[in-house]
């Protein structure tokens, strides 16, 4: 019998295989170079039509030169002042910093009339908090400090709890220190720029050198005329645009009633009668009277706004949680005459900031919440410590918007109302409430007696105005706007009010005048 068949392996040297591995490996290297190097060409002709379409727009020619010759330079950085890129507006509220941008087309459809649109952030926020922290100063034994000024969103968040630094709000600002006007040009800076890379795409004043100019030749800032300081204020903005003379001051009723204009808003009839504004802005609403002419004859201003219910349902949290003890003083019954409009506030103090922040940041959203519903849940957890178990306590409460509307009808007429008529008694300037109509007793009858101090003061009757608007982020409340309509309905009928009150809708009424800002610096060709 014959051996048994079997398999034979047959067994290859390494030797043998490593240069096919080798080539194998240099193979796959190559197709990734190459797949790499074709990835950055193409990468760079991308940037060079982009960089090709921004200096064509902003007439540059590529040795960093500018065509048709002038100065504009700020910071290593060429700035073209006949660049066509349209309007910029700035509004720098009381408690908000808005942007818009009004291109000088519409792009292809020539016929289409181009529209202001309003600049969101990175974060998508169609504005910025108007506020600024700076931190405390150091001990006099170290001499520097690591801890940097914070703003918007970051400061906002240490608006109770300020850590012992400063909290400043541009519009408020009244002192005369250089630290803190840097650091509110700063601010303001800060939410500029960061809103208008996402207008220009990304080729704003987001970093670097192009962060010290604005690539805008019209640049429109709109503010309250009757602003307090305003010479310091515009000294404060000073240095936002390049070069500084393109920027200009729109006082905000005309900028709204321009903004009204452009979209629509008021009656075609009678266009050389004046417009009546209310704005309910943050802490402060301004009734103002605009001429046909935008000149502004009539301005005033109430000390509240939208703040202010937020305050009060932050008060009332307090001592439902805490006690009624728990305030400490309480600034809203503080009859001080020495100081009005500026200092009068109703902002609760309590010993502990943290959680008093923390009941700001839930009323905020319950206030925003109760515009659109009649009832929310705020629910606070882990707000403070119970001492005496060692145990977290959370608050959850349910409110209504009548618990809400009935705590600033009686703060209005038990606090403010008294206070603007001890103003009015001693005679002082400025004085916002007619002496024609009995004193107010609620929301409505207060804006009633300062539309009819207006029209006082102008020599006008409401059938002689255009129409009134209603804007302001505090006019989304329903209260204020069912007591605006009441207040023009009892000065000049129900039907008057239904055809000539102007009540925007949603954002619209909050960024009208941001919107009318650029719409004003464009027709004049700023």
């Amino acid at each position: 019998m014959t051996a048994a068949t079997g398999r034979c392996y047959h067994a290859t040297a390494r030797s043998d295989i490593l240069p096919f591995v080798i080539v194998g490996m240099l193979g796959l290297g190559a197709v990734y170079a190459y797949r790499a190097f074709d990835q950055m060409d193409r990468d760079m002709e991308e940037y060079e039509r982009r960089l090709g379409k921004y200096e064509a727009a902003m007439g540059m020619d590529r040795t960093g030169g500018r065509r048709g010759g002038g100065d504009g330079r700020r910071g290593g950085t060429v700035v073209d002042a006949s660049f066509g890129g349209g309007t910029l507006a700035m509004d720098v509220g009381t408690t908000r910093t808005k942007l818009s941008h009004l291109p000088s087309s519409s792009g292809n459809d020539d016929d289409a009339r181009p529209m202001p649109a309003v600049c969101v952030d990175r974060e998508g926020h169609r504005s910025t908090p108007s506020i600024v922290w700076l931190p405390p100063p150091p001990p006099p034994e170290d001499g520097s400090s690591d801890e940097m000024p914070l703003f918007g969103r970051l400061a906002e968040a240490r608006t109770y709890d300020d850590r012992g630094g400063i909290v400043l709000r541009p519009r408020e600002y009244d002192r005369d220190d250089e630290s803190a006007t840097c650091a509110i040009r700063l601010a303001v800076r800060d939410a500029a720029s960061n809103a208008l890379d996402q207008a220009l795409g990304g080729s704003g004043m987001g970093g670097g050198q192009a962060r010290e100019a604005t690539p805008l030749h019209r640049y429109s800032w709109g503010r309250p005329i009757a602003f307090p300081g305003e010479e310091r204020y515009r000294r404060i903005s000073a240095g936002l645009s390049s070069p500084e003379d393109i920027a200009v001051y729109v006082p905000e009723p005309v900028a709204i009633v321009a903004g009204a204009e452009h979209y629509g808003l008021l009656p075609s009839s009678a266009e050389t009668c004046p417009v009546l504004v209310v704005d309910v802005g943050g802490t402060s609403t301004c009734v103002s009277i605009v001429s046909a002419d935008d000149e502004v004859t009539y301005s005033a201003i109430l000390p509240f706004g939208g703040e202010t219910p937020i305050d009060l349902l932050v008060r009332r949290l307090a001592e439902d949680f805490f006690g009624p003890t728990s305030l400490g003083g309480n600034d809203e019954h503080d009859h001080d005459d020495d100081a009005m409009a500026n200092t009068f506030t109703t902002r609760p103090k309590l010993d502990d900031p943290a959680a008093l922040q923390r009941l700001h940041e839930a009323s905020v959203t319950a206030i925003r919440e109760l515009s659109n519903k009649t009832r929310t849940e705020i629910n606070v957890p882990y707000l403070t410590m119970d001492m005496k178990t060692r145990q977290p306590r959370h608050l959850r409460s349910d409110i209504s918007r009548n618990v809400v509307e009935a705590a600033m009808e009686n703060w209005v007429g038990s606090v403010l109302v008294p206070r603007l008529l001890r103003q009015q008694a001693r005679g002082d300037e400025g004085y916002v409430l007619s002496r024609a109509l009995p004193p107010p007793v609620d929301l409505s009858t207060l804006f009633a007696s300062a539309i009819a101090r207006s029209l006082e003061v102008t020599e006008q009757t409401p059938h002689a105005l255009r129409a009134v608007i209603l804007v302001g982020g505090g006019a989304r409340m329903p209260l204020v706007r069912r007591s605006m309509f009441g207040s023009v309905g009892y000065l000049a009928g129900d039907t008057y009010a239904s055809k000539r009150l102007i009540m925007p809708e949603g954002e619209m009424g909050d960024e009208l005048g941001v919107l009318g800002a650029a719409v004003w610096g464009s027709r004049r060709g700023i």
